[in-house]
This record gives structure tokens, sequence and C-alpha cells, in this order.
């Protein structure tokens, strides 16, 4: 039985990480998408955009797509910063 390619991508959606989903699974590799969540709504509806314009053999080797919200934690480390340097 023939052993399973797999790899994550970081996925904004933009043309690079497309490209990339891409050229992966042409290369026989399953992936599992990794998106960032900065807060700016733009950047997850275009990699939602792209995922929909994707065609079916693409979406058949996309296992997995985590969507990370990490705005929080960059704003209280911000937050904390502001603070001591005020004083």
């Amino acid at each position: 039985m023939p052993i399973k390619k797999e790899a994550v991508l970081l996925f904004s959606g933009g043309r690079d990480s497309s490209l990339a989903a891409i050229r992966l699974i042409e290369m026989g590799y399953e992936i599992h998408l990794l998106t960032f969540d900065n807060g700016a709504i733009e950047d997850i509806a275009r990699s939602n955009l792209r995922l929909a314009e994707f065609n079916d053999e693409i979406k058949e080797n996309i296992i997995t797509r985590k969507i990370i919200h990490h705005r929080f934690p960059a704003r209280r480390i911000v937050d904390e910063n502001i603070l001591i340097f005020k004083k």
C-alpha cells in the first residue's frame, strides 16, 4: 500500500499560497490548510473565496482547514507593552 504524503500549508488565499496548494496536490500530497485570522475581514473572505474557486479535484485533496484566531493574544501583548513604555 503506498504511503500517503501529507503537507501543511499556510493558506492566505492569495496567489502564492493558492499556487502552492495546487502544486503540492499535483505532486501527490494531501494538504492541511492553516489560515491565521488577524481580524481583517478581507483576509478571511479572500481565503474563503479562493477555496470556493478550487475545482473538485483540488478540494478532494484538502484534508483539513483550520483558521487560527490570533488577534486577541496579539492585542493583549501590544496593550501590555504600551503600559510598560508609558511608565
